[in-house]
């Protein structure tokens, strides 16, 4: 995965990780747990499904769709959890229902200017890894369109 990375950045005690999959642009952390950058959101709320081996409680965590866990972001403040939105262009979502409230793009993201120089450095790879039908299909044509 070392090679597929475009982007890293510490928030509150977590350090995140951008990087290319068969699928798209994911984000990880350090502390576990992974998701496409596209359908997931942060929220903060005590979920009610739990996940294997994580005693889940109120707090923020990423999600895809609306709630499903994919990275908690243990001890995090609202602060960090607009950071985190800042920093890779994940929505903040406050009610369950309709848009994430706040929506902010990947592509206005530092995470995507991070990309960006992924695609230059990386073309055949980032050309193999494009993927019309992945969660942000456009991701391959605006990189390359945005380093013309």
């Amino acid at each position: 995965m070392k090679s597929e990375i475009f982007h890293t950045a510490n928030i509150g005690s977590i350090e995140f990780t951008g990087w290319i999959s068969f699928d798209g642009p994911r984000i990880s952390s350090n502390e576990g747990g992974s998701v496409n950058l596209g359908p997931c959101s942060i929220r903060h709320f005590e979920p009610d499904v739990p996940r294997a081996g994580v005693a889940l409680r109120q707090g923020w965590y990423v999600v895809k769709y609306t709630s499903e866990v994919k990275i908690p972001l243990r001890n995090f403040t609202e602060a960090d959890a607009v950071q985190l939105s800042s920093e890779f262009g994940i929505p903040i979502r406050h009610h369950t229902s309709g848009q994430a409230m706040g929506l902010t793009s990947f592509y206005l993201s530092p995470a995507f200017e991070g990309l960006k120089v992924w695609v230059r450095n990386h073309p055949r790879k980032a050309k193999q890894l494009s993927d019309p039908d992945g969660y942000l299909p456009d991701w391959y044509d605006k990189a390359i369109s945005s380093n013309s």
